[in-house]
């Protein structure tokens, strides 16, 4: 029977994507005043899936834990980023490539709701992950078609699109797929979801309700996933392809990469670029916040700071450190007498991210200068405020530290 319908439903598709219209998602998101940033990131934990979504209201959202053997590269991510508790946690299904490390993220954090599928599985893996939800004390809900989340105040909202069925063949169509929107712009999150779950939902929902300006892109790039048809109703601007790298699979699939650049449509991988963190202001999307700050602010783009043909110019004023997880960079003068840092420049160069230090900035000889950022950022005595925004929140991300003429003058790997 399950047979029959599978390829009833296939039949369906060719004719006009679907047996009906498809309806079209009630979800309606506002950017509201002096909202922030939504932060998708896909985090690199090899042949694997992990998502932090951070909601404008800085809330935290994980899907998928990744491997047991990422499970402590994922929590010292989570831990770089500050994370605290975690409004939501999605087991898109019960793999070990994505709940292997949700053990252990539920045993160190809080969390309000784990969503997952209505589907059980005979490891050892999905045992500790479920004895794991009930010590945590989290509300279970379970994750299908229609059903929204609560993203808190910050104006994001999310529902599933699939499952759409409680009986497969192949557990992966058990994913719980995930439509995120932010004003303008969304992500069409899908887990594992093959072709037979992308053909339900085109089937369920209008084309209008599955456009999206980031996919990330189905069951680590396989053939079994992202139909062209599927590709075609997303009309993604980016596609993310989560996956390890040299991975005895051959992934992502040369047929999925063919697919995507026949649409002419970009696709970043975490095999090569490690952990991918895209943005958007509720109007566009862009791999930098500084790229969406600076359309806020500004129509002139941000130009490279000038190079010089050495490699640093000598002076007293260095960088002495800085510290990742407490969003604090120092800057000491080590010479004899004191410094105008005005106009001086220090940047963040994996997000490419800068502080030009106001007007009048004096270090004296002999003294440092805190340079904080996040959300915990106060000024005081010997300490300047970047932004309320993380910073320093990357796995390796060098400072570099320009006086006013625009020349090299300290940096720290």
């Amino acid at each position: 029977m399950k047979k029959f319908t599978a390829l009833l439903l296939l039949l369906c598709l060719l004719l006009t994507f679907g047996c009906t219209g498809g309806k079209d998602l009630n979800i309606h998101s506002a950017v509201k005043e002096g909202s922030g940033l939504l932060e998708v990131h896909i985090i690199d934990v090899g042949q694997a899936d992990a998502i932090l979504i951070r909601t404008p209201d800085q809330g935290d959202l994980l899907i998928d834990g990744g491997t047991n053997a990422a499970e402590d590269d994922l929590l010292d991510y989570l831990a770089s980023q500050n994370v605290q508790r975690l409004q939501a946690v999605i087991a898109t299904h019960p793999h070990e490539d994505h709940i292997g490390g949700l053990d252990g993220v539920l045993n160190t954090y809080s969390a309000e709701i784990v969503y997952m599928p209505k589907v059980t599985h005979t490891t050892a893996t999905f045992e500790r992950f479920i004895k794991a939800v009930q010590n945590n004390g989290a509300k279970t809900v379970q994750a299908k078609s229609g059903v929204s989340l609560d993203l808190g105040e910050g104006g994001a909202q999310g529902i599933f699109l699939a499952p759409n069925s409680e009986e497969y063949d192949e557990l992966n169509n058990y994913s719980a797929v995930l439509k995120l929107v932010y004003g303008d712009t969304s992500f069409m999150l899908t887990g594992d979801a093959e072709k037979l779950s992308e053909g339900e939902i085109m089937t369920q929902y209008s084309a209008k309700s599955l456009a999206a300006d980031v996919l990330k892109v189905g069951h680590h790039g396989s053939k079994t996933s992202t139909s062209a048809e599927f590709l075609a109703a997303v009309a993604p601007q980016l596609a993310v392809i989560s996956v390890g790298k040299d991975n005895d699979y051959g992934l992502p699939h040369p047929n999925t990469l063919t697919l995507l650049e026949k649409e002419k449509i970009p696709y970043l991988r975490t095999d090569e670029e490690g952990t991918i963190v895209i943005y958007s202001d509720g109007k566009k999307i862009a791999l930098s916040p500084d790229e969406l700050e600076a359309t806020q602010v500004s129509a002139t783009p941000i130009q490279p700071l000038p190079t010089t043909d050495n490699d640093t110019k000598q002076t007293n004023v260095i960088i002495e450190s800085v510290d990742r997880k407490a969003e604090i960079a120092q800057i000491r003068n080590e010479g004899d007498n004191d410094v105008d840092l005005s106009g001086w420049v220090l940047v963040s160069v994996q997000g490419d991210q800068r502080y030009t230090f106001a007007e009048g900035t004096i270090l004296k000889a002999g003294e440092s200068l805190a340079v904080l950022s996040g959300p915990n950022a106060k000024a005081d005595i010997g300490q300047v405020v970047w932004t309320e925004k993380n910073i320093w929140n990357n796995d390796y991300d060098p400072a570099e530290l320009y006086d006013a003429a625009g020349q090299l003058v300290s940096s720290l790997e």
